[in-house]
């Protein structure tokens, strides 16, 4: 009877030494979390509004850009591609390029951006705003699709024997 309850104890200890872990983890993600949330009422007729930051990132192909926006295509789903527009400022940081400018549609990138939710009285706002763009890889452009001049213009690679020279 004895080795029963001592293994009992053993059994239950070592579930409240996981229980214990888990919790502690779950502690540091929320510690780590980069949600920001903040509340302040307007002096107009007392309305409550509820402001909230996450830092996100979004990996995929540029889909548009714009002086103030770039576009980023993403697949969230199998099958499915979805586009968010990020707003880009003076202080958003390029990585791998030195400006927005040498980066162009179908360009693979990692944009770091902040989603700012606004709620005031059942309705909300989203605004989205880039914090660092990543160019990952350039576009692929297959060179079978150019020929001649057009090849050397869009930047695809010509075989030696499609534009006359030797190997």
């Amino acid at each position: 009877m004895k080795k029963y309850n001592l293994i009992r104890l053993y059994i239950v200890t070592m579930s409240l030494c996981f229980l214990a872990c888990g919790m502690l983890l779950a502690q540091d993600e929320e510690a780590q979390s980069t949600s920001q949330v903040s509340e302040t009422k307007s002096e107009k007729a007392g309305e409550q509004k509820k402001t909230e930051v996450l830092q996100k990132t979004v990996e995929g192909t540029v889909s548009g850009l714009g002086k103030d926006y770039i576009a980023v295509a993403y697949q969230q789903i199998e099958g499915s591609e979805y586009e968010i527009r990020i707003a880009v400022d003076e202080n958003t940081q390029i990585v791998n390029k030195k400006t927005i400018d040498e980066i162009r549609p179908q360009d693979k990138v990692s944009v770091t951006y902040e989603e700012v939710t606004t709620e005031l009285e059942g309705s909300s706002e989203t605004t989205y705003k880039a914090k660092a763009i990543h160019f990952v890889e350039a576009r692929k452009i297959a060179p079978e699709l150019y020929s001649g001049e057009d090849a050397s213009l869009s930047g695809a690679e010509t075989s030696p024997s499609e534009d006359g020279g030797s190997i």
